[in-house]
């Protein structure tokens, strides 16, 4: 791949392309004001989450949504002031809830994440960063026994479409995690799943394979894209580029990057917290999500990581730091002996998600000489190496995938 091409964007997702478009013969520049950023590259769960299928918004969770909103330490909130941005996101929302819209979001989730572990291995293998992965799944854990049917009939589901899960019982859950208590009653064992001991790290020594093969940072604001007769100008803050092509991986900064070529990008924020506790880093052999309450631990090289909550807010709102407290409680009810707070730190930021819960991946219709790669939701981690793929082959010239139900053009 003898080009030329600017990659917007130093998180996961961006690292993620710019290394596999490197790997392909490429020459790269990443831009980006302050790479790599300690947004969610920094700061999310760490779990390569391959059986995360379903959309966001389906008819049960929205039935769900009133009593959520309305519950002070529940997993949903809308801050006051964000409505008017989070309404008309909703109403297209809505508009996926047909069994049909409803099975074809899972499908094209599915073909992302079903390549999500091998693409990982793939890139983390190329970057001597292969330590980092670990492959243990994942529990998901029911604390009421009548929930427990919901969790056979997800299993089902998840097997039907080639990602491996099964049931256990609240005792078989204590023997593969002994620190759990008798709260838990059932779970589901999702096989495929993996998690990184430090997500910040990956990207950085993603970062640091990108320039040992040559790679070029450059720290700058971009504000413009524009065609040329030879490729694409890009104009920062600072400096001025020309290349072939150009990758717009920017998250919730990619729609004002597109914005002069008429598509779309109803992009919303959801912020998430998490708290870190550095005291209980042997508290789990692999993540945990605790269904009811909505947040995951991930163990992690520097300590338990609790994640988890949907705030509906602008993203420069000030935090609401009793979210991240209430994640230890809530994770507390499953442990047999209560979590040690002792130098405990807290993190906030911002998923950028589309309202039918697919990512943003392709080549603009107005120019296809920009490609973007943005809009991942709860599933960055999860998706980064598997878009970078795709975005790699499209750059290429490669076809092979259906890659149909990403444009952003949809909207």
């Amino acid at each position: 791949m003898n080009v030329r091409i600017l990659v917007v964007g130093a998180g996961i997702v961006g690292i993620a392309c710019a290394l596999e478009l490197q790997r392909r013969g490429a020459e790269v520049i990443i831009v980006d004001r302050a790479p790599p950023a300690e947004g969610c590259s920094f700061g999310n769960a760490g779990i390569i989450a391959t059986s995360e299928t379903f959309p966001l918004i389906t008819p049960a969770r929205l039935k769900q949504l009133p009593s959520m909103l309305l519950r002070r330490d529940g997993p949903v909130v809308l801050r006051v002031g964000a409505a008017g941005r989070a309404l008309p996101w909703f109403a297209r929302a809505a508009r996926t809830l047909s069994a049909e819209r409803q099975a074809s979001i899972a499908g094209a989730l599915g073909i992302l994440n079903r390549r999500a572990l091998p693409a990982w291995r793939a890139l983390l293998g190329y970057a001597e960063a292969s330590h980092l992965l670990v492959e243990r799944g994942m529990l998901e854990l029911v604390r009421d026994p009548r929930e427990c049917s919901g969790l056979i009939e997800r299993a089902k589901l998840l097997s039907e479409m080639g990602l491996a899960a099964h049931m256990l019982s609240g005792n078989e859950v204590r023997e593969l995690e002994p620190t759990l208590g008798p709260a838990s009653v059932g779970a589901i064992l999702h096989e495929g799943t993996a998690h990184v001991t430090d997500p910040y790290r990956t990207a950085k020594l993603l970062m640091e394979a990108f320039r040992a093969g040559g790679g070029q940072l450059a720290e700058d604001l971009v504000l413009r894209t524009r065609p040329t007769e030879s490729g694409i100008e890009i104009s920062g803050k600072i400096h001025r580029w020309n290349v072939d092509h150009c990758v717009v991986a920017t998250g919730l900064a990619s729609a004002a990057l597109l914005r002069p070529y008429r598509v779309r990008v109803p992009l919303l924020a959801e912020r998430g917290y998490h708290l870190m506790l550095p005291d209980a880093a042997s508290a789990l052999s692999r993540p945990v999500t605790f269904h009811a309450e909505s947040c995951v631990a991930t163990p992690l090289s520097g300590g338990l990581r609790i994640a988890g909550t949907v705030e509906f807010a602008h993203e420069g709102a000030v935090p609401d730091w009793t979210r991240a407290e209430r994640l230890k409680e809530f994770a507390g009810r499953y442990f047999r002996t209560p979590l040690s707070t002792c130098g405990s730190t807290r993190w906030l930021g911002s998923r950028p998600s589309l309202p039918d819960s697919l990512p943003a991946i392709g080549r603009l219709e107005a120019e296809p000489r920009i490609a973007y790669a943005f809009g991942h939701q709860h599933l960055g981690l999860t998706q980064a190496a598997a878009t970078a793929e795709i975005i790699a082959d499209m750059l290429a010239g490669q076809g092979g995938r259906n890659v149909s139900a990403y444009r952003i053009e949809r909207f």
